[in-house]
């Protein structure tokens, strides 16, 4: 929680070589998963207006392209996959959860019911994509894992794997009041400078002593937190 100390997990994979990006104008792809029939799995429907409001905020500054969009159709694993590329940051809402050191998302269908994905697919299909994000955040509970086992088989680790240079996940369980309070100042400050992890030292002081300041964890390859020039 100090502004002086910047804090990640590295991973040595081969895009701690990329050397960052020119700044252009930066566009995200805001993806939100809400099933109809996640009470049927013991899970809470999200609030799609507060979500959309939530991202709004948090990605102010960016142009965001969304999915669902205009058109309605669901979140599904394919829609995700092709609406990547060309995006510098993926902002994905979603239920997540870590089964036997192994991480699931739970997106839809085509007709609007759950569809639970091993995070390994989503990792295979976004694997050699050109264009991939300078980063990905995730707004999902356990993407990061939810214990130092469970690691090794959650989304977040994945993503960098395959060439994504910085993610935000979460080891645990997520509060949306803490997610509102650290998500502005984590793009404010990104936007400042490109430095994704001075950016989350800041915002981490926004939710210091909340039983859940723990959660939010950055994953690097880069040895410089610096995404864009």
């Amino acid at each position: 929680t100090r502004e002086d100390i910047l804090f990640s997990r590295y991973l040595a994979v081969g895009a701690s070589a990329t050397l960052p990006a020119p700044k252009a104008e930066l566009r995200a792809l805001a993806a939100i998963a809400n099933p109809a029939n996640l009470a049927t799995y013991g899970m809470t429907p999200l609030d799609i207006a507060h979500e959309k409001e939530r991202a709004r905020t948090g990605l102010s500054g960016l142009e965001i392209d969304w999915l669902p969009g205009e058109d309605g159709k669901s979140c599904t694993l394919d829609r995700l996959v092709s609406g990547v590329p060309g995006h510098d940051v993926l902002y994905l809402v979603c239920h997540g959860k870590v089964i036997k050191n192994e991480g699931w998302l739970i997106l839809e269908d085509e007709s609007r019911l759950a569809a639970r994905v091993p995070a390994e697919d989503l990792a295979k299909r976004l694997a050699g994509t050109l264009a991939l994000p300078r980063l990905s955040v995730l707004v999902m509970c356990e993407s990061a894992g939810n214990d130092g086992g469970a690691f090794v088989g959650s989304l977040a680790p994945r993503l960098v794997e395959i060439g994504i240079p910085a993610v935000i996940a979460m080891q645990g369980a997520l509060s949306f009041p803490t997610a509102n309070l650290f998500l502005p100042p984590l793009f404010r400050e990104l936007l400042k400078d490109g430095r994704i992890d001075r950016a989350v030292a800041v915002a981490r002081r926004s939710i210091m002593g909340r039983p859940d300041e723990h959660a939010p964890v950055l994953l690097m390859s880069l040895k410089s937190g610096l995404l864009w020039t």
